[in-house]
């Protein structure tokens, strides 16, 4: 495929939809996120969202390298492409999207990055508060449990529990409730 100046956005949301996958867990999509970006990469320079989702590509091939170095490597390069995408876009919601989640789904022993997730999270959700259409309140109801989670991983409990008491109070969901009864937090 041949990349003009003018067809990389179609590029990008193939790439998109390529890196859910990838967050899903297909190791394939994952390969053709990172080939499709590599291109994009060649065209596209200082575009911060293309260098998040750069970030966060790398981080799912590391997810799925074998060698605990390359996956310490290569997530730590992600890692620093979606830092630096924040500090350029600190009020880009899709960039605290993906650094968020990122930050969350790495081993907190290894990379001790809930710290980082807590603060994208924190940003969304007070986002969503100011402006409910932000983003579907599903989304604003797992962030609050990923909220909760991030600061258990942290061993924050009051903190921990005053996120998933948050939730308890604004979703509808009841699979909520069943999940923290289930672990035992309520």
């Amino acid at each position: 495929m041949t990349l003009l100046n003018n067809d990389w956005q179609d590029m990008f949301e193939e790439v998109k939809q390529w890196h859910q996958k990838g967050i899903e867990g297909d190791k394939e999509a994952v390969k053709q996120a990172s080939s499709l970006m590599a291109k994009i990469r060649l065209k596209v320079f200082n575009n911060t969202l293309v260098d998040a989702y750069h970030g966060s590509i790398q981080a799912l091939q590391a997810r799925d390298l074998i060698s605990p170095m390359d996956r310490l490597d290569k997530a730590n390069k992600g890692l620093k492409a979606l830092d630096r995408a924040v500090a350029k876009e600190p009020d880009n919601q899709e960039i605290r999207f993906l650094r968020g989640n990122v930050a969350f789904n790495l081993p907190e022993m290894y990379f001790h990055r809930n710290k980082t997730a807590v603060e994208d999270f924190e940003f969304l959700i007070a986002l969503y508060e100011k402006d409910s259409k932000a983003f579907a309140k599903e989304t604003y109801w797992k962030l609050l449990y990923k909220l909760g989670a991030a600061y258990k991983n942290l061993e924050k409990e009051t903190e921990a529990k005053a996120a998933w008491q948050k939730l308890l109070s604004k979703t509808t969901d009841t699979g909520y409730r069943k999940l923290l009864q289930d672990e035992g937090i309520f």
